[in-house]
């Protein structure tokens, strides 16, 4: 009885340790307003300290057709473009839906950059921040849907595979198993 005993928290301790060896993820930056003309622009600073790796720039405004479409902007702190998007929703699936925008960038150097945000059709001029954006010396309109905007920098939280699951019930079986027969020895 012993040896089995031994085998079933073998077997849990080893499900159990490969769990916890899953890579950590760091939590993404998140950053929220309210924008209320189609040509409002959203800037938001950030530094990196260190090269990264695998970093998505994503939006989760556009709340199935309810709010606002956003338009994502990735510049270095001179003013350069390194990229937009406008509907790319595949960046952090389960939190964006159609109409989000996602950027994906492999690897970012260390240094200062800024994310903007504006509403769809306002695209970047050019490709310099100080060119401005299509909207620019317009009338301001109104959005007409909601104007809460939500921009996320980091990588996505991990989506547990159901294999994870599968293993945490076998482990957890496999606790319930020992701990019933240690009561009946």
């Amino acid at each position: 009885m012993l040896g089995r005993l031994q085998s079933a928290v073998t077997a849990c301790a080893v499900a159990m340790s490969f769990l916890c060896a899953l890579p950590a993820r760091a939590e993404p930056l998140h950053f929220t307003g309210n924008l209320v003309n189609d040509n409002d622009v959203i800037s938001i600073p950030f530094t990196l300290t260190e090269e990264a790796q695998d970093i998505h720039f994503w939006t989760d405004s556009f709340l199935g057709g309810l709010n606002f479409d956003p338009l994502l902007a990735l510049w270095e702190s001179n003013g350069s473009l390194l990229g937009w998007n406008d509907d790319d929703s595949g960046i952090s699936p389960g939190t964006q839906t159609k109409g989000d925008a996602g950027m994906y960038i492999p690897t970012l150097m260390a240094g200062d950059y800024i994310v903007t945000l504006t509403a769809n059709g306002n695209a970047p001029m050019n490709m310099n921040l100080s060119d401005g954006f299509l909207y620019d010396g317009y009338a301001p309109e109104p959005l007409t849907t909601g104007g809460a905007w939500s921009v996320w920098i980091g990588s996505p939280p991990a989506v547990p595979e159901p294999s994870l699951f599968l293993m945490w019930g076998v482990g957890l079986g496999m606790l319930g198993v020992v701990a019933s027969r240690a009561r009946t020895v």
